[in-house]
């Protein structure tokens, strides 16, 4: 419950008051599972107030719409998927150019440039509270479900690289693009960034994604921006014609990047890191 400007302010109280009001205008029955009469189901109800005049809603989601269902074995610090997949549009991929990941981590980049380049809506994997509701009609959202898959396209070779230097990061994804039937768009290898080259993967330029270790990730500052400048020299070197999206740590390491990128102030884990996107020339 949040409120402004109002009278009724005590969300205890409210709360109760909302309580005792649905449970005399509605039965209890509507609001069990079916064949699970003994388990009631639970609902999250939203209450805002602002100038004494109050919104009552129902969460249809269910748990964050960030969350994609697509990370079953997630690792450290992953960057949200949302984020992920409008820092892609935002550097202007539509799923037709090749994507290297050589800092994947829980490789949010590739999957959600798979699900971009193969046309997968994003709660695809994924369920939702209202499937729940007593409303909710199977038949139906399966039809949709069937509608929305004949849009799709599948990749007849690999398009995505995604890779990193430590091998249980990379053991994770392998195990999360193969729940999630993505293996033909999605290679993953053990690579370290600094040691090779993107012809080693593909001859044609595209998109690089880098979301570099920082912050709780690295022992200290000074090791997290001598990486990152290590980062940006690399790019330089052997990523010209390429564009890219790279996360800086903070707005003073941003601003030295030797590269003319766009600069977009982000919020990620409490920290204030700085989404990037441009190209390498």
């Amino acid at each position: 419950m949040t409120t402004k400007h109002c009278r009724l302010y005590h969300s205890a109280a409210v709360g109760e008051r909302l309580s005792k009001s649905i449970s005399k205008h509605a039965a209890v029955g509507v609001f069990e599972r079916e064949n699970q009469t003994s388990n009631l189901l639970e609902q999250k109800i939203f209450v805002r107030g602002a100038d004494d005049r109050f919104t009552v809603s129902i969460d249809s989601s269910g748990v964050h719409l960030h969350k994609r269902g697509l990370k079953k074995h997630a690792g450290r610090a992953p960057l949200r998927e949302t984020l992920a997949a409008a820092a892609l549009l935002l550097a202007g991929y539509r799923g037709k150019e090749p994507v290297i990941d050589p800092m994947c981590g829980s490789g949010t980049f590739s999957m959600e440039a798979a699900l971009i380049a193969q046309n997968i809506p994003p709660g695809w994997y994924r369920q939702f509270a209202f499937m729940h509701w007593p409303s909710f009609q199977s038949s139906q959202w399966e039809y949709l479900k069937r509608e929305a898959e004949n849009h799709f396209t599948r990749a007849q070779n690999p398009l995505i690289f995604a890779s990193d230097k430590d091998p249980a990061a990379c053991r994770r994804l392998d195990m999360n693009v193969a729940d999630s039937r993505l293996a033909d768009i999605i290679q993953v290898s053990n690579r370290d960034f600094f040691e090779f080259r993107p012809r080693d993967l593909t001859d044609q330029n595209g998109l690089v994604t880098i979301n570099p270790p920082y912050g709780r990730r690295l022992e200290n500052r000074p090791q997290s921006e001598q990486l990152f400048m290590k980062i940006c020299t690399r790019l330089k070197q052997v990523y010209a014609g390429w564009k890219v999206i790279l996360i800086a740590p903070n707005k003073q390491l941003a601003k030295k990047v030797p590269l003319k990128l766009e600069l977009h102030p982000i919020s990620h884990g409490g920290l204030k890191p700085v989404l990037m996107v441009g190209s390498i020339s």
